[in-house]
């Protein structure tokens, strides 16, 4: 039928949900400490200018772009107006889109009265 696939891939033993070796693992629920980038006269919480201060983010505010620089195990990666910058529980930084910030993310109620 194709032709390349070799005769192993042919005879392989195909797995389903139901093989009694398997089974189903669902990722933990986690929190994040996170804030929305809305221009870059932000008023940025206290872990993010901890971060600032060593070295792990910059801002960059020229005429031409507007954005948070993140350096992270991952490499460089930027957040523009609009976009979430997120720290995991491992105190990794990292930028996420609204778009994706709304689909992973809810906000907690009580840690919204918390200072």
């Amino acid at each position: 039928m194709f032709a390349g696939i070799s005769s192993e891939m042919k005879n392989a033993k195909r797995y389903s949900l139901e093989d009694k070796n398997m089974d189903i693992y669902n990722s933990k629920p986690h929190s994040i400490r996170a804030f929305r980038v809305t221009d870059m006269r932000i008023n940025p919480p206290k872990w993010f200018m901890d971060a600032y201060h060593a070295g792990g983010v910059a801002v960059t505010n020229n005429s031409k772009d507007k954005y948070v620089v993140i350096y992270n195990k991952d490499g460089i990666r930027k957040a523009f107006i609009g976009d979430w910058v997120c720290m995991n529980s491992h105190g990794t930084i990292f930028p996420l889109s609204n778009d994706e910030f709304n689909n992973g993310f809810v906000a907690d109620s009580v840690s919204q009265y918390v200072k």
